[in-house]
């Protein structure tokens, strides 16, 4: 099961990663400023293979058994049509070979293997560390290895292909849960240009999912790690859609609400009950009388409903106000103020009148 889960994931994450390369701005120029090192990493080589362990014939589509590992010719057969297509459709890059020794066929198998070493892959011993893998290049968070270190020439492709790639492909993964590699070119490509366009997809600790709720965005999609306080770490899926929502405005009987406040006078004032759980508050549907009576004017209400949010009832005490000088506000600071100036206006006048004084006793 969880082959079968990385392997479906594995295949929209690679046509994802073919769809935003064939997409980069000025293709061509990054394609030749790379091809030095795509050469030296032997990514251009037609017999180019990759045995890292991390790789595995259950879940790499590309994984060819008699190399025993991920190998450039298998990859070619399986998505030369779709980096053929993704390049016709974006008009920009059009004009750029994707021939079986193309540049770009080369940069498309490099970053695939890049995500896969990313994210683990095979040597995760349970879903819960390919899981973290994941949730690591959705954040961002992208650890390279050292033969993944050709990437350092052109840094920006981690942030423009690598993890948009993977937010694509989780989304998409989590729509359809189980992805048919029977859709048609025509079908994923408007799949992956729909997703982008109109869903969020960021960690929710990114601004821009603040900036998406704050301005009402249709549909946001996240992938939220809980470190859990035992040994096993949860993985959810977030996802929020903008909806309308109805709401009921009706009308109370005004003497139904008074006995209702009556009674809680009675029972919190006159009777003094002390009990957390008064007898009177109780639900009661018909007459709604618990939201009713929280609504009361203080003490008997609950303050988070008729209160400011800041409410002290310690200004009510004379003795209170004359210790502490009173509520804080900022009428009161000016009064504060006004009182000090006159009171340094009159030890101004006083320090006058003493200098008078000394100056009349020394004539004297």
């Amino acid at each position: 099961m969880r082959d079968l889960l990385i392997y479906t994931f594995y295949l929209v994450f690679f046509q994802c990663i073919i769809y935003f390369v064939c997409k980069l701005p000025n293709l061509s120029s990054r394609l030749t400023q790379l091809t030095p090192c795509l050469d030296s990493n032997r990514f251009s080589s037609p017999d180019y293979f990759d045995l890292d362990p991390v790789f595995f014939k259950a879940i790499d589509d590309d994984f060819d058994e008699d190399v025993s590992g991920v190998t450039k010719q298998r990859f070619i057969q399986i998505y030369s049509d779709w980096i053929a297509y993704c390049l016709k459709k974006q008009s920009g890059n059009s004009s750029v070979p994707c021939g079986p020794d193309s540049p770009v066929v080369s940069l498309c198998l490099a970053l695939s293997l890049l995500g896969r070493r990313c994210m683990g892959g095979q040597q995760s011993s349970n879903l819960d560390q390919f899981l973290h893998g994941v949730h690591q290049v959705f954040a961002g968070d992208i650890n390279l290895v050292p033969r993944d270190d050709w990437v350092l020439v052109d840094l920006d492709l981690l942030q423009t292909v690598v993890t948009p790639s993977v937010r694509i492909a989780l989304k998409l993964y989590q729509d359809t849960f189980t992805w048919s590699s029977g859709n048609t070119h025509n079908e994923l490509y408007k799949k992956i240009v729909y997703t982008e366009k109109n869903v969020v997809i960021c960690p929710e600790t990114d601004p821009k999912w603040r900036f998406a709720v704050l301005n009402d965005a249709d549909c946001l999609f996240s992938f939220r790690w809980v470190s859990g306080r035992t040994s096993v770490d949860v993985y959810r899926i977030v996802q929020l859609t903008k909806r309308r929502l109805e709401f009921r405005a009706i009308k109370l009987n005004p003497e139904c609400v008074r006995g209702l406040w009556a009674g809680q006078q009675r029972e919190q004032i006159f009777l003094r009950n002390n009990n957390e759980e008064r007898g009177s508050i109780q639900s009661a549907n018909p007459v709604l009388r618990n939201l009713v009576n929280s609504s009361c004017d203080p003490p008997i209400g609950y303050p988070i409903y008729v209160s400011p949010l800041i409410t002290s009832f310690a200004g009510d005490n004379d003795d209170y106000i004359n210790v502490s000088g009173g509520e804080l506000s900022f009428v009161n600071i000016l009064l504060r103020i006004r009182d000090l100036n006159m009171i340094l206006l009159l030890l101004k006048y006083l320090s006058i009148l003493i200098d008078i004084l000394i100056d009349i006793f020394r004539i004297i």
